[in-house]
C-alpha cells in the first residue's frame, strides 16, 4: 500500500516509521532507492524497538537519518530540516561532479582527478593547506613491478581509494603512478595509508611509494622529491 502511494508522487523528504524490526519497512526503502525518480529522496527513519542490525541496514539502503522513540516534536523538526539541507548539499556535489567529468577534471568511471588537471589541482590543494596552516601529506604511488597482474590502471586506483578517506584524493600522475592527497595527515599517518593499500592489495602483490609532508616547500620541489623517493622504492 505504502509503495502505491508513490505513485508519480515524489515528496520533499519521507519519514517512515519501522518498529519491532518490521521487513516491510527495509523492504520499502530498498524499493524507492531502485526507483530513479526517488533515488535521492531523503528518509527519515522513526525508530521504535528496532535492533542495532536493522538500523544499519537501513543506512546501507540510503535512509537519510535516524530518530528514536519517543519523539519530541521541536527534535523530529530539526532533523527533516537537516536531512532537506543534506539532501541539497549531497545534489550539489552530484552536479558538481558531472560538471568536472563533464570537463575532462575527473574520469567518469573512477572518480579520480584525471592527468590532465593534475598540477593545476594539486597547486590548489598545496595552497590551501599553507593557507589555513593545516598538516598535510602527498603520496605518489605504483605497482611493484613485481606483481604484473596489478597493472591494470583503474583496478589499482579502486584498491587505492578503498584503503583512503572519503575527503582524501586520488591523482593520475601517469598510466601507472598516481598521487594521494592526504588532508590533515602528519608522515605516520601516510605511512599508515600506505600500509593499509599493500595490505588491500593482498599477499600476491605489492606497492612502492613516495611521500612529502608539506611546509613551505616549493610545487617543483614537492614533485622531485616525491619522484626520486618512488624511484628508489
Amino acid at each position: 500500500e505504502a509503495q502505491n502511494m508513490f505513485d508519480g508522487f515524489a515528496p520533499n523528504v519521507l519519514i517512515l516509521h519501522c518498529d519491532n524490526n518490521n521487513i516491510n519497512a527495509i523492504n520499502l526503502i530498498k524499493q524507492l532507492k531502485k526507483n530513479d525518480l526517488y533515488k535521492t529522496l531523503p528518509i527519515l527513519l522513526i525508530n521504535e524497538n528496532c535492533s542495532r542490525e536493522t538500523i544499519i541496514e537501513a543506512f546501507d539502503n540510503g535512509i537519510s537519518d535516524v530518530l528514536f522513540m519517543p519523539i519530541i516534536d521541536y527534535e523530529l523538526l530539526i532533523r527533516v530540516i537537516w536531512c532537506l539541507q543534506k539532501n541539497e548539499l549531497n545534489l550539489s556535489i552530484e552536479s558538481n561532479k558531472k560538471l568536472m567529468i563533464d570537463l575532462g577534471i575527473l574520469q567518469s568511471d573512477t572518480g579520480v582527478y584525471t592527468q590532465k588537471y593534475f598540477n593545476e589541482f594539486l597547486k590548489n590543494e598545496i595552497a590551501q593547506t599553507k593557507k589555513y596552516s593545516q598538516n598535510a601529506c602527498i603520496l605518489l604511488i605504483a605497482p611493484d613491478k613485481k606483481y604484473p597482474e596489478y597493472k591494470n590502471p583503474k583496478e589499482f586506483i579502486s584498491i587505492i581509494k578503498k584503503s583512503v578517506r572519503i575527503n582524501d584524493s586520488v591523482v593520475i600522475k601517469d598510466v601507472d603512478k598516481f598521487y594521494v592527497y592526504l588532508q590533515k595527515t602528519k608522515l605516520n599517518g601516510a605511512y599508515r595509508v600506505f600500509e593499509r593499500i599493500n595490505t588491500n592489495l593482498g599477499i600476491d602483490a605489492g606497492a612502492n611509494a613516495g611521500v612529502v609532508e608539506l611546509h613551505e616547500q616549493k610545487f617543483e620541489d614537492i614533485k622531485e622529491a616525491l619522484d626520486a623517493t618512488l624511484e628508489k622504492a
